[in-house]
């Protein structure tokens, strides 16, 4: 019978991990809070017990669970099998609903493991349009929030040959906000990996402004560059009465202002949802 019951003492679920994994919601949800609640030596047999079947659990919607939590758990010497066994596949599984999720937690929890620095490596050398992707645009957006200057760099070289048009896609515009935002991770004034420039001026804003994710590149500016940001201000303003027809265009324009005090600038993010 298949166990599937929390409750159930950790040594009555050695040999059932597979099955657990992969049956049903109940049993991925036991064997996750027993690699997260049981002793380390018992929380990495269980996670052993899924070495072979990393391929299966990624398209699996219970078992991609169980390998998220072993890498958030479990240190990379355990969790390195996973990245072992996806090597060759990582812009697959970027792609993939599920894959993305267990590459963003391997980025997030294991960036230095060497498996894992070359699984990344695959997933960069096609940034330049994986960026376009509803599921890789997480893993890049993670990378260039934990992973390594190296990557993060990578990823900015890739979407620098096309800026202007990756900054009013409806997916790429995240991983160009992203860039912007977490700029001091992998920028040093002057070097050759800065985007602001690139992106400021009266044409580039009025393009992006008509995007809905054109808009939330702007206010990304607006909230990461203080040297450009009157440049930048002033475009919004002198085309407001173009930009206010969309409604992407009217919350930049209400939610971005200038009073007595100087800017203000909300949180860009629900700017993306309007």
């Amino acid at each position: 019978m298949l166990i599937c019951h929390s409750d159930l003492p950790l040594d009555s679920l050695r040999g059932q991990a597979l099955r657990l994994a992969f049956h049903d919601e109940a049993g991925s949800r036991t064997l996750q809070k027993a690699i997260e609640e049981g002793p380390a030596p018992e929380a990495e047999t269980l996670a052993l017990e899924l070495m072979g079947s990393v391929k299966e659990a990624i398209e699996s919607p219970h078992a991609n669970y169980v390998l998220q939590k072993i890498v958030e758990i479990l240190p990379c010497d355990v969790s390195s099998f996973i990245s072992t066994e996806l090597a060759g596949f990582g812009v697959h599984v970027a792609k993939h609903r599920y894959g993305c999720r267990v590459l963003s937690r391997l980025v997030e929890h294991a960036p230095s493991c060497n498996e894992t620095v070359k699984l990344l490596d695959e997933v960069v050398s096609a940034a330049a349009w994986l960026c376009r992707n509803a599921f890789a645009r997480h893993v890049l957006q993670s990378i260039l929030e934990h992973g390594s200057t190296e990557h993060c760099r990578k990823i900015v070289t890739a979407i620098r040959s096309n800026l202007l048009g990756l900054a009013m896609h409806k997916e790429a515009s995240y991983v160009v906000q992203h860039a912007l935002l977490h700029a001091q991770r992998y920028h040093v004034e002057g070097d050759e990996f800065g985007l602001t420039r690139e992106l400021v001026g009266h044409e580039a804003v009025r393009s992006m402004a008509a995007r809905r994710g054109g808009c939330h590149v702007i206010a990304a500016l607006l909230e990461t560059a203080p040297s450009v940001r009157q440049e930048v201000w002033d475009a919004v303003l002198e085309q407001a009465e173009d930009i206010g027809t969309t409604s992407h265009g009217s919350a930049l324009l209400t939610m971005v202002h200038k009073d007595t005090t100087g800017f203000v600038v909300p949180h860009f993010a629900i700017i993306a949802g309007a």
